[in-house]
């Protein structure tokens, strides 16, 4: 026998678990799963023919070929065939891929790891990986993000979308990586080791560990292991089935993208175990609400996604206005019995005809981040209105072609775009006093470089948080380790896909947000009301008080508020910028462009006259505006929406006494004195 050929027999029983998973989706009435059936028999037939497996062949041939009725039956017998070939194997192989890394950090793991039942094979870049991958089935694969030809995260995208290597379990060996860096290897499902530099005795244990704990439970092929809903590979094929039955008919289709509003430290602070049970809660009330005609898989660890055959955007908005509905109503809880505040937003899209899902994606992604920018726990497609003033991006790059297809991205999906094409001095004159939400640079900047450039940016106060992304150019793992060693967020390697780039800047800018919200749950939120406006402010002092869970301080002009703003430490502002009065407006514009970690989140309260005045405010801890007057009955619910916190009527002892106090002390400050 061949090497290749026994190659090929020791993978038949990941093949076996992946074919059974598809004929009980088929017995279950899954549309999906008879192009699922059809596909995985392709794969067999060809490598079963080239290593003379006749029997294998002839099966597998037999399902593709097969009509609907006797698909089943075809099946089984494919099944049967590949454990008889596989019954034939004594002995066990568990293969391991490394992708990366230099020949020093390889070969000690190659030889903590190699044993008469375990092989390792080493490669350098991602298309040999895809290479040996097409030859040979390994059992895991320890992965360098830094590729010479691909991003590693492009790699790792390739495979949980291919149905034969979606489960296959993946370690990240990287040194210091950014949070953007790690949630994109998250979002595909990979565990990470974090060590500057890599231990290769620690990689050897991941390994090990992971593969014991892989022989103990079977592949899914289909399923995700957590929620039980459709995975990304297996979602891809049947909206691809679902389009193509519905070419040359006038049937509509939607797509929705939803995503847990809560940020990413907040669910995981309660502990693995909370978050499992969160999202196992969430996949069970997609499942309930949805109809059972209707596509849902879970695409990222909290991201879902959901098409709706026969469905327009309004129809499937509807759908998922019931799921966001179910969850808001959903009481969750940690281990300990703690509440833990879930909602969750979505964008909902149609799917135009001939529309591929990564450009459906793209689509209801960024209506979702809409969503999540409005303050989340909503649902938005292009019928909602959108109130919120666009993000400004800054491009610093020169490279025409590139800079023009960023900006057409970015203006397509609503951002303000100002481009600077070279930086020969310092580049704090060039920005104008202007804040951005989202800086690009590029690497070959001619004058200074891109890499100087972003150090300037991170060395001005204004920048400090600002999100920033390096373009580099392919072969440059350097390049890669020096932007993030200088504070990029992350880096994106030319040439890169729009759909990809486009949804790596969301999610940037995503987490930048809810970086800038505080903790949700059932501590007093203490709010600074700032409004010139005396009753106006004590309306809104009245009406955050009755809600409960709010302790507001109270500032009718700019001194006060900047000195109960120190003393008192708030957790969050509300600050009237409709007024005339420049000290206050400054005042507001201050807060909102702090740069301290701790800064409190901001609301704004707006008027007829303050459209103009928004345009000057774009800072990260911005949370959005309320509109004056103040309708009293729902503020304390508006708040509430805005900082992500969860409905409380919990008070401290003292509440009304405190409020008294605040109360008192505007008063007294504007009681005529008596002669």
């Amino acid at each position: 026998m061949s090497n290749a050929a026994h190659w090929f027999e020791q993978g038949l029983g990941a093949r076996i678990d992946a074919v059974e998973a598809a004929l009980n989706a088929l017995r279950e009435d899954d549309d999906a799963a008879h192009t699922t059936l059809r596909n995985l028999a392709r794969s067999l037939a060809g490598p079963a023919a080239m290593y003379g497996y006749t029997s294998v062949r002839q099966a597998a041939q037999a399902v593709d070929a097969a009509g609907e009725a006797s698909l089943t039956e075809a099946a089984e017998t494919l099944i049967a065939t590949l454990r008889r070939e596989a019954g034939k194997t004594h002995q066990s192989i568990n293969h391991v891929l490394l992708v990366g890394g230099d020949a020093a950090f390889n070969k000690p793991i190659v030889a903590a790891l190699r044993t008469p039942h375990r092989d390792v094979t080493a490669v350098a870049t991602a298309g040999e990986a895809l290479s040996a991958l097409q030859q040979r089935d390994f059992a895991f694969i320890v992965l360098n993000l830094f590729l010479p030809d691909i991003d590693g995260r492009a790699f790792l995208l390739r495979l949980r979308e291919d149905a034969m290597l979606t489960s296959l379990p993946v370690l990240i060996v990287a040194p210091d990586l950014t949070d953007e860096v790690r949630e994109e290897a998250r979002v595909l499902d990979a565990d990470i080791l974090l060590e500057s530099p890599p231990d290769p005795a620690a990689v050897a244990q991941r390994v090990k560990v992971s593969l014991r704990r892989s022989r103990e439970s079977v592949k899914a092929a289909r399923r995700d292991p957590l929620t039980g809903l459709l995975n990304r590979a297996a979602l891809r094929a049947a909206f691809e089935q679902a389009t193509r039955e519905a070419r040359g008919t006038d049937e509509p289709a939607a797509l929705a993208v939803l995503s847990v509003d809560a940020p990413r430290t907040t669910l995981d602070g309660h502990g693995p175990q909370a978050r499992d049970a969160v999202l196992q809660r969430i996949g069970s009330i997609l499942s309930t609400a949805l109809r059972s005609t209707d596509i849902i898989g879970r695409w990222g660890p909290c991201e879902f996604a959901a098409l709706f055959p026969g469905e327009d955007p309004f129809g499937g908005g509807r759908a998922v206005e019931k799921v966001v509905d179910a969850v808001r109503n959903e009481a969750f809880t940690a281990p300990d019995g703690t509440r833990i505040a879930i909602t969750v937003s979505a964008g909902v899209t149609p799917v135009s005809p001939g529309k591929g899902i990564d450009d459906a994606l793209s689509d209801a992604d960024r209506f979702l981040f809409q969503a999540t920018a409005a303050g989340g726990d909503r649902v938005m497609s292009s019928r909602s209105p959108h109130a919120q003033r666009p993000e400004r991006v800054l491009l610093v790059m020169s490279e025409a072609v590139t800079s023009r297809v960023l900006r057409n991205l970015f203006e397509s999906d609503g951002f303000q775009v100002q481009h600077i094409e070279q930086v020969d001095g310092g580049i704090a004159p060039l920005l104008e006093g202007q804040r951005y939400h989202l800086i690009v640079v590029d690497e070959d900047l001619p004058g200074k470089g891109g890499f100087e450039v972003l150090r300037e940016l991170r060395a001005l106060p204004r920048n400090s948080r600002t999100p920033i992304i390096m373009l580099i150019a392919r072969n440059a793992e350097r390049s890669m380790a020096r932007a993030l060693e200088l504070g990029a967020n992350d880096y994106m390697m030319r040439p890169f896909s729009p759909f990809t780039f486009m949804r790596r800047m969301r999610r940037v800018l995503k987490r930048g947000i809810e970086a800038a919200q505080p903790a949700a749950g059932s501590e007093i939120c203490r709010i600074l009301v700032v409004d010139p406006d005396v009753r106006a402010l004590l309306l809104a002092a009245s009406a955050l008080h009755e809600r409960g869970g709010f302790r507001p301080y109270l500032a009718a002009r700019s001194a006060e508020a900047r000195r109960r703003l120190a003393e008192e430490q708030p957790d969050a502002v509300l600050v009237d910028v409709d007024s005339d009065d420049a000290e206050l407006q400054q005042f507001a514009l201050d807060v909102v462009a702090s740069t301290n970690p701790s800064a409190p989140a901001v609301l704004l309260t707006t008027g007829a006259r303050s459209e103009a005045f928004l345009d000057k405010y774009a800072g990260p801890v911005l949370r959005g505006t309320l509109q004056k007057p103040f309708d009293i009955l729902s503020l304390g619910e508006q708040v509430e929406r805005l900082l992500s916190l969860s409905p409380s009527a919990r008070q401290s002892p003292d509440a009304a006494a405190h409020l008294n106090r605040e109360i008192q002390r505007i008063t007294d400050r504007d009681r005529p004195a008596v002669s």
